[in-house]
């Protein structure tokens, strides 16, 4: 069965200078050659091949030239479909959870070969919409996660399926006004447990998550559509333009108008 797990593989043999800024995709970049200097959350790092590069849907990031050679392969996932191809939770957590300490740069020179090959074969297979690109991206993550299992987050099942079952209901509905004790009713836990386990797997707080949430909404409703901003911002569950406003402001970089007029 052809897979709609995977938006996009694309190849570059250029590096341009991206300004920082977010998709409404997980991302996986494999510099096989060259480096660059990458921010990803605020965080910079000189990312030379070999290697690949795990980035959330909710991180902004940008790249920079660090060198005159330059090879990599970018393959964009959807997160409302990922979980359906990517059935190991252990793997699927690289993209989605961002616990103290974790490095989204992973240095794979040991097993370059090996990846080359198989990047190689997922993007011609894209190309062609293949049925086995969905048991490419399971071999790509497999292979990096038998090399790097030190490097993934470390999944627990006690907490990981209360945080991905929240993480789903914040990502579906995050127009709604929930209490942290309303959720943590939900699931028969405390509210102290349920905001310290989610903070503790995703990096974020609850509140944060879903505000996280709302802007990548908004993001594709300006995107794709001509609703007033003002629409947008009451769609997406905020309660005034000014607070709309500011957080985009924060999160983006511009206001959603001119990020209306860029994305146009």
């Amino acid at each position: 069965m052809k897979t709609d797990c995977i938006a996009e593989v694309s190849v570059s043999r250029r590096l341009s200078d991206f300004p920082p800024h977010r998709h409404n995709y997980y991302l996986m970049l494999y510099i096989a050659a060259g480096s660059a200097e990458l921010t990803v959350a605020g965080k910079t790092v000189i990312a030379a091949a070999p290697v690949v590069v795990f980035i959330s849907n909710l991180e902004n990031h940008s790249v920079k030239p660090a060198g005159n050679t330059y090879f990599r392969y970018s393959v964009a996932l959807r997160p409302e479909s990922a979980g359906q191809c990517i059935r190991r939770p252990e793997l699927l957590s690289v993209f989605t959870d961002r616990p103290e300490g974790f490095s989204p740069v992973f240095d794979v020179t040991h097993i370059k070969e090996k990846l080359d090959k198989l990047f190689s074969l997922l993007y011609t297979e894209k190309r062609e919409e293949s049925d086995v690109c969905e048991l490419l991206l399971q071999s790509i993550l497999t292979v990096i996660y038998n090399a790097c299992a030190e490097q993934f987050p470390v999944y627990n099942p006690a907490i990981g399926d209360t945080v991905a079952w929240l993480k789903n209901l914040l990502e579906n509905e995050y127009a709604e006004n929930f209490t942290l004790d309303e959720l943590a009713r939900r699931v028969n836990v405390s509210r102290y447990y349920l905001s310290h386990s989610f903070k503790s797997v995703t990096g974020y707080g609850v509140r944060q998550y879903q505000i996280l949430c709302r802007i990548a909404a908004a993001k594709e409703k300006l995107a794709v559509t001509d609703m007033p901003v003002s629409d947008i911002c009451f769609e997406v569950g905020f309660s005034d333009l000014s607070n709309f406003s500011r957080y985009f402001g924060k999160t983006v970089g511009c206001t959603p108008s001119e990020y209306r007029k860029k994305v146009r």
